[in-house]
């Protein structure tokens, strides 16, 4: 008892964040941690314990527990430790939850985060999330893509990655960050921590995919955990054809969300987050929830600036020049962000204010080696606590019909009425 008096002002503060029964049930929690730890009295956690607790992997662990034990300095995260790095994790300001994430990549511990730092913690974070999965070579090109798309423009005794340049960097991989921030999430605490999406391929789509679990857990990042469910393969081009009158017809029975994947002639891996079904339109339409995105050669998200309402097109069967049959976001009409044409054939990706995106393909103009879009299953829950998918009108219910309608510009017409 007589250690109360000794209470840092920082503990403090941070114990006055929870309730007393919430703080009861840290005390238990770290009592159980650090009795595996084999603690005098369980009143220290040592790194081992930690780290299989949390189940983080590498550097990350170690990097971590060092932050949270640094104060002492003797090697051990006391109560006290724990408490505050559960108030940040927990409760604490976005500014707090930033300043920690950051300081997790300063593996060093010297002031300054290399591209070594980085590259290491990268690869914490996917073996931590994905495990120690047997495509080493998929696992260093995500991480390779992710550290290519970071800046170092802080000039120390080498190039060192700022605060600027790490929030400039975390927006366009929100993944990673939402990794670092949430480390201390206890794995019993409902859910999984950093939920991916099972990737399920047709049986009628028996060639290779182009969208990785490592690439779904990047563009997860940007998603909500309902739509971090089931991704399945509803377009291949490889096993439907290069065809855009087939990609609309599969995707017609898609009435969701989807993500639309391209690989270029070059190698170029990029697409878009489609918010909305890919249908008949006039004019561009979708909401704020849609986003591009470059995988290979580097990965970043560009979510929507508010510039502009330009985010999803598809127009089908037209005869005008100013309405070019085809798929894509963004920009504006001959300038978009990212179309494929009715051809399937030839697409473009040029600078856009609409996402705030640059080029995503190797060439503003570029020819499509490889087209995928996969449907994302929402869920949801009913109150008898069965998941069910939702029901939609009778056009969405008659998928092979409404294909039909939409080639024809009738079903928009029957949705706008409430036909059907």
């Amino acid at each position: 008892m007589g250690q109360a008096q000794s209470h840092s002002d920082s503990f403090l503060k941070a114990s006055k964040q929870f309730t007393p029964q919430e703080l009861d049930n840290l005390r238990s929690k770290f009592r159980s941690i650090a009795h595996k730890s084999r603690s005098s009295e369980d009143l220290c956690i040592f790194a081992s314990a930690f780290q299989a607790h949390y189940e983080i992997h590498g550097v990350l662990g170690a990097r971590l527990y060092h932050l949270l034990s640094k104060k002492r300095g003797d090697g051990c995260v006391s109560f006290e430790d724990f408490v505050e790095a559960k108030a940040i994790a927990r409760k604490g300001s976005p500014e707090e939850k930033e300043a920690l994430a950051y300081s997790l990549l300063d593996v060093e511990d010297d002031g300054c985060v290399r591209k070594s730092d980085l590259e290491a913690v990268v690869t914490s974070c996917v073996k931590t999330v994905l495990g120690q999965g047997p495509d080493q070579a998929a696992d260093e090109a995500t991480v390779a893509a992710i550290v290519r798309s970071a800046e170092f423009s802080e000039r120390k005794q080498e190039p060192c990655m700022s605060l600027e340049d790490f929030r400039r960097w975390s927006r366009g991989v929100p993944a990673v960050r939402r990794v670092l921030e949430s480390l201390m999430a206890d794995p019993e605490a409902g859910g999984q921590k950093w939920a991916v999406p099972d990737l399920v391929v047709p049986g009628d789509a028996t060639c290779p995919v182009l969208l990785t679990r490592e690439h779904a857990w990047l563009l997860g990042g940007a998603l909500t955990p309902e739509e971090l469910v089931t991704w399945r393969l509803a377009y291949s081009s490889k096993a439907h054809g290069l065809s855009f009158s087939t990609f609309v017809g599969k995707m017609a029975s898609v009435q969701g969300p989807s993500v639309l994947v391209v690989r270029d002639a070059s190698g170029a891996l990029f697409g878009g987050f489609a918010s909305q079904p890919w249908e008949r339109r006039s004019d561009y339409y979708g909401d704020m929830h849609s986003f591009l995105f470059t995988l290979l050669p580097q990965a970043a998200i560009f979510r929507p600036s508010g510039a502009n309402r330009n985010l999803q097109w598809c127009a089908i069967n037209y005869q005008s020049d100013s309405l070019p049959n085809g798929c894509g976001f963004g920009g504006q009409v001959h300038h978009f962000g990212l179309f494929l044409d009715a051809s399937f054939d030839s697409g473009e990706s040029r600078p856009c204010v609409t996402f705030n995106s640059p080029s995503l393909s190797s060439s503003p103009r570029f020819t499509p080696d490889h087209i995928e879009c996969w449907a994302v299953e929402i869920l949801r829950s009913t109150n008898a606590g069965d998941q069910v998918a939702l029901k939609g009108t009778v056009l969405e219910r008659f998928k092979e019909d409404r294909a039909v309608l939409n080639m024809m510009g009738i079903a928009d017409h029957a949705s706008a009425t409430g036909e059907g």
